[in-house]
């Protein structure tokens, strides 16, 4: 909010709008006790208050915290060199390719369009993650390269996740996908996800999009391991949770609604499991 659109705040409001730049949660993922805890830091503010419905949810609203920068970008088709793409940490990023396709970069995220891209075939190399939202065209498959491994799909929406932190990973949203390398392959469809392990493509025995936080802001988690939630963090920011060995099998459930804001993700953290974790 600008600072001249202070003024025009309705009576009682300004307290609040004061009193939430000095909140910090204390849930994961309860509105209501956010709302509790936020209330008993404006006692002074209270009196004021006429419809306490709508300040509740008026604060909600100045409590969320969104993080990270968003860009879309529009490729033609009669580029005559590969064309290469980049997020930092922190930054997101959508690619409209010539045919249509849409790819969302998650943060410290690189993808390669080959320069006969929409011609003779439709390829691109990527290292990071990314979600693909891929235009169908049966006679000319599109080619996801990450290091030694390969995804194939005609059209359809899967994510792909290669930023050597963790097993490189395909998740399918909706449609079929092919994942394959030089030993082995394995065809996957919605709700589906491969692993890359060991050099070996293998389906994942169990899979949960709870647990799958692909290209998005939040992080949204159910009975997740700190294992994870420290490498999802990893792989946004560039920081790691300092956590200690023997935790990190601990499980958490919640949501975070911004994957930037690891402060907040310290804090709820070290709230929830008695010990304190920081990051560095």
């Amino acid at each position: 909010m600008k600072e001249e659109d202070l003024k025009n705040l309705p009576e009682g409001f300004q307290d609040i709008w004061d009193a939430a730049g000095k909140y910090s949660y204390k849930e994961a993922a309860s509105n209501e006790a956010a709302w509790d805890a936020f209330v008993a830091q404006t006692e002074e503010a209270k009196p004021k208050i006429i419809n306490l419905n709508w300040i509740k949810y008026a604060a909600a609203a100045v409590i969320l915290i969104v993080a990270g920068v968003f860009a879309i970008n529009k490729m033609g088709t009669t580029s005559t060199e590969a064309c290469e793409f980049a997020t930092t940490y922190g930054q997101y990023q959508t690619i409209e390719l010539g045919d249509g396709t849409q790819v969302e970069m998650a943060p410290n995220t690189k993808l390669i369009v080959s320069a006969s891209y929409g011609k003779e075939s439709r390829n691109v190399e990527l290292k990071g993650q990314a979600n693909f939202t891929v235009t169908r065209n049966e006679s000319c498959p599109f080619n996801v390269k990450t290091g030694d491994v390969t995804t194939t799909v005609l059209g359809t929406v899967f994510e792909v996740r290669y930023d050597n932190k963790r097993p490189l990973q395909v998740a399918v949203h909706s449609g079929k996908v092919k994942v394959a390398n030089a030993s082995s392959q394995v065809i996957i469809t919605k709700d589906q996800s491969a692993v890359v392990e060991n050099g070996k493509v293998n389906m994942a025995s169990t899979f949960s999009f709870d647990n799958w936080n692909g290209v998005r802001t939040e992080l949204v988690y159910t009975n997740a391991s700190l294992k994870q939630i420290q490498a999802d963090v990893l792989a946004a920011t560039g920081k790691t949770l300092q956590i200690p060995t023997d935790k990190m099998e601990e499980t958490f459930t919640g949501k975070f609604d911004s994957s930037t804001d690891v402060e907040t993700i310290c804090k709820v953290l070290t709230e929830a499991f008695g010990f304190t974790v920081l990051a560095i």
